[in-house]
């Protein structure tokens, strides 16, 4: 799909800067070099650029996320698209047979992934950043940001959507940011994959559902150790 989430990493308090795509040859990869793309940025062949995060299981099996805040000028047309695109997330990861489960925060919890409906439009400066380690961000469409601490496991994870957003493109861009901040945090610039894969740098941001190799990486990220 076209790729509108730009991706930062932290590893403690170090910075991890890397491309945020892989671009392969236009053909299939097997499922373990497709895996180790978008799990830890590594071309066929070559060594991961990035290390292997992931929730640890006694979180993922009850991951909490919501929508904690909404720009005052935000389109309530899109809101109510992402409001849903968010559902179909959750239902889409649960039904992937990983040690994952997600649900909704309540009211007053602090969820593990927050998402925040910004107030940019794609390409503005970030005025009011959710966190501090995202000041100043030049805002895509849609922007996920994970942490994770010395053991590799994720601790928390926030998810921006501009205000601009296509609505018709936001449910399945909902659902790539919402599966990369499980831990799948690169896409593949390759023919290919363009309309096969949410993870496709390039494409028509028409994949709703988890499935084919996307869920086979899914699932070989959360095989249990």
């Amino acid at each position: 799909m076209i790729r509108y989430a730009a991706l930062i990493l932290l590893w403690l308090a170090c910075p991890a800067v890397a491309q945020d795509f892989i671009t392969v040859p236009d053909d299939p990869l097997s499922d373990d070099d497709f895996y180790r793309v978008v799990a830890c940025a590594a071309a066929p062949e070559q060594p991961c650029a990035k290390p292997y995060v992931r929730w640890p299981d006694n979180a993922a099996q009850d991951l909490s996320l919501r929508i904690v805040s909404v720009a005052p000028q935000y389109p309530n047309d899109i809101y109510t698209r992402i409001h849903s695109a968010v559902d179909n997330a959750i239902s889409q990861i649960n039904a992937a047979g990983t040690v994952v489960q997600m649900r909704r925060a309540k009211a007053r919890e602090i969820p593990d992934i927050s998402i925040h409906l910004v107030a940019e439009n794609e390409g503005d400066v970030l005025q009011f950043a959710p966190d501090p380690d995202i000041a100043g961000l030049l805002m895509p469409s849609g922007y996920v940001h994970i942490w994770w601490n010395g053991k590799a496991q994720i601790t928390r994870s926030i998810i921006l959507f501009s205000k601009d957003i296509r609505s018709d493109d936001s449910p399945s861009i909902v659902l790539e940011e919402v599966l990369q901040s499980t831990g799948l945090v690169t896409d593949i610039d390759s023919a290919y994959y363009t309309n096969t894969s949410i993870f496709a740098e390039n494409g028509p941001n028409e994949i709703i559902h988890l499935k084919g190799q996307d869920l086979r990486a899914f699932q070989q990220h959360y095989t249990p150790s």
